[in-house]
């Protein structure tokens, strides 16, 4: 696992003024990169699997 710091203030900036330099300089990219990477590579249904039973806890919880 990786941690990626980004500033999302310039990130949104940029997306929202289609400045691709504020983008890139957020690294928004990196992160948006390994994300996309870690999806590509895992089982499809794991994840749905770990997804649907932390989505059950968070609404058991409230």
């Amino acid at each position: 696992m990786s941690i990626f710091l980004i500033n999302a203030k310039t990130a949104l900036k940029g997306r929202l003024e289609n400045k691709e330099q504020l983008v890139i300089h957020s690294n928004l990219p990196a992160l948006e990169n390994a994300v996309e990477n870690c999806l590509k590579n895992c089982d499809a249904n794991k994840l749905a699997s770990v997804l649907g039973e932390r989505v059950k806890s968070l609404i058991d919880e409230h």
